[in-house]
């Protein structure tokens, strides 16, 4: 359970599932975010962005969300670092906000609290640092304490007295039923079917007065249709206007292959959710720490050290499919995923779950295992779902002496 229960009974959420949103349409828009809250929680907040976008936050559980909570609490500043040991002696509360967006927001443990101020050395940016207790964040180098170069440190601020437990809570940052949260953004906002005849009529007396006509015409009923319909073609268009499973797989054996430069440590677990950041635990075979740290920075990832390793985390960034897929009957996209896996895996690899509709859409999961495959089988299993409608959803992977074992999963979105 992803919260923190303060004493008086105030409940907050932490580490919620992110993603902005460009609005084209706000009916289109509304099932999306239904659509991501049947995998990501039923409760939800929607912060409105630029034009036409919005971060849409999810969650399991209810409650406030710490990270904006806090960040909204100092002024929101660009960058941020909030640090708070509690009373415990073994936690500490952190919110980190970069660029305007929140990083990180947890109940960590003190004793592997430098390994995440550690990842944030390599940037470019100026925090405004605030720290509360005993914690291994100073402004000036310690023994077992972190301190960031000061071009780094915008300001730093050691508090009188601990924030979390006195933390006022802002009803515009709790969590809503996810009905509720497109609500509160009026995406259901429109015009009341009274004005839209009331207009049609005035428009209709009008034509009236400026084109009379001889013989009356019939009364007509009216009716006003307010809910914009959305064709499940046009629906399924906008869950697969994404990258393809080939591009994303392919994204994924050029990582691993590119490790392979990285001398003096092993990639062991590869993670991708198929969203925008890949995630990979190292483990080290005699490599140095700050060799890994500046290879990362080079390839503009992101390097977490910690006691069993390191944790490196690539930046996924690809267009979207250059052709969209056809609308296809969800079950004969399945029967040709299974045929096209039994080319290319041995044995039985795929494992069907129940289809379930949504928004006249019928979702069906698949999920591939594999074992001992080349990064070059990996890239062929892609190719193989080439133009079908087809989303990856995760990617699971070990890997030992550069064979690779572990699970995809595949969300067949048809009708």
């Amino acid at each position: 359970m992803a919260v923190i229960r303060r004493e008086d009974g105030v409940q907050f959420v932490v580490q919620s599932y992110r993603e902005l949103l460009t609005q084209k349409n706000p009916a289109l828009l509304k099932n999306e975010i239904r659509f991501i809250g049947k995998t990501n929680g039923d409760y939800a907040r929607l912060f409105k962005q630029r034009e036409n976008q919005y971060e849409a936050v999810f969650s399991r559980d209810p409650g406030y969300l710490l990270g904006e909570t806090v960040w909204y609490y100092f002024g929101k500043p660009a960058d941020l670092i909030y640090c708070e040991a509690l009373p415990d002696e073994q936690h500490a509360v952190v919110v980190i906000v970069r660029s305007g967006s929140i990083y990180l927001d947890a109940k960590l443990p003190l004793a592997g609290l430098q390994d995440e101020f550690i990842s944030l050395a390599t940037g470019n940016n100026r925090f405004a640092i605030y720290t509360s207790g005993d914690v291994p964040l100073v402004q000036n180098p310690e023994e077992d304490k972190f301190a960031f170069e000061p071009q780094l440190v915008q300001a730093f601020n050691v508090l009188n007295e601990p924030l979390f437990a006195r933390l006022p809570v802002n009803d515009n940052l709790k969590l809503l039923s996810v009905d509720q949260a497109i609500k509160a953004q009026h995406l259901d906002k429109g015009l009341s079917p009274a004005l839209l005849i009331a207009g049609i009529l005035v428009a209709g007396l009008i034509l009236y007065w400026i084109y009379p006509s001889k013989e009356q015409p019939a009364p007509q009923t009216i009716e006003a249709r307010i809910e914009q319909v959305v064709e499940p073609s046009a629906l399924q268009a906008r869950q697969l206007q994404g990258p393809s499973p080939a591009q994303q797989l392919q994204k994924v054996a050029d990582t691993i292959n590119a490790l392979h430069s990285l001398t003096g440590w092993q990639a062991s677990i590869l993670d991708f959710d198929g969203g925008s950041t890949l995630n990979v635990q190292m483990q080290s075979v005699g490599g140095r720490a700050t060799m890994l740290l500046q290879w990362a920075k080079a390839q503009e990832a992101r390097a977490d050290l910690s006691s069993q390793g390191a944790r490196i985390q690539f930046p996924v960034n690809l267009p979207g499919r250059a052709v969209a897929p056809p609308m296809m009957k969800e079950d004969e996209v399945s029967a040709s995923i299974v045929d096209k896996m039994l080319q290319t895996l041995p044995g039985r690899s795929v494992q069907i779950n129940s289809p379930a509709s949504s928004g006249g859409l019928v979702e069906e999961r698949l999920t591939v295992s594999f074992s001992n495959i080349s990064p070059t089988t990996l890239v062929l299993i892609g190719k193989q779902v080439e133009g079908l409608p087809v989303k990856l959803t995760k990617c699971s992977v070990t890997n030992t002496d550069g064979l690779l074992s572990g699970q995809l999963e595949l969300l067949v979105i048809g009708d």
